[in-house]
């Protein structure tokens, strides 16, 4: 009889785990559906940089803009000279007071990584940052959001070893991203005023120096 009570346990759970699995995998399949269904969004973001060695954060906000399939804009207002653009495989990063760079991300695996997880979690493809960050996806949901975290199986020598992306139910777009770097840097982003209306091309053209 225990032996029966036993693998009829066994059973259960496993039931209960593949349950889960299809559950998660069906939720992927929904944002990631909602997500490609929409070529561009315009939205106010707020910023946070953390640095978790001495807890100093760092708050900033400005406007975002996305364009399908490989085109987004932050454009600060605080602090007004901050400027992050990616338009196919340039990457440009202008901070402060400083010199502007310009990357390419074809030759520059660090920015790439950078670039690719930035777009494909705007665009629901939380798989290919599994796939790329060697990780793990776990998703909690509440009444109002799909709550996904990628976690890296083992800490990497560079990039991120959590990422944590908050899509909204009522069209799976984010409305929140967390991204912990090795480093000890976190960046957490949180959208807000969501339109999904095309930006001017001229919001994505990489400053000349």
């Amino acid at each position: 009889m225990k032996k029966l009570i036993s693998a009829l346990a066994a059973l259960a759970v496993l039931g209960l785990s593949n349950a889960l699995a299809a559950d998660s995998g069906t939720t992927l399949d929904k944002i990631e559906k909602a997500c490609s269904a929409i070529t561009s969004t315009q939205s106010h973001f707020d910023h946070n940089r953390t640095i978790k060695a001495s807890g100093n954060t760092v708050k900033m906000e400005g406007i975002l803009y996305y364009t399908a399939p490989g085109k987004l804009a932050m454009y600060y207002t605080n602090p007004p000279q901050d400027l992050m653009i990616i338009n196919g495989d340039r990457f440009y990063v202008k901070r402060g007071q400083a010199n502007p760079n310009t990357f390419d991300t074809s030759k520059n695996p660090t920015m790439a990584g950078l670039k690719n997880s930035l777009l494909w979690c705007i665009q629901g493809k939380v798989r290919e940052v599994a796939k790329a960050n060697n990780a793990d996806i776990a998703i909690m949901a509440d009444n109002t959001s799909y709550i996904v975290t990628v976690t890296a199986r083992v800490k990497p020598a560079r990039g991120y070893s959590k990422i944590r992306v908050t899509y909204r139910k009522s069209d799976c777009l984010p409305v929140a991203m967390t991204m912990e770097d090795v480093s000890g840097i976190v960046n957490v982003y949180r959208m807000s005023d969501i339109i999904t209306k095309p930006a001017d091309e001229i919001v994505y053209r990489i400053p000349e120096r």
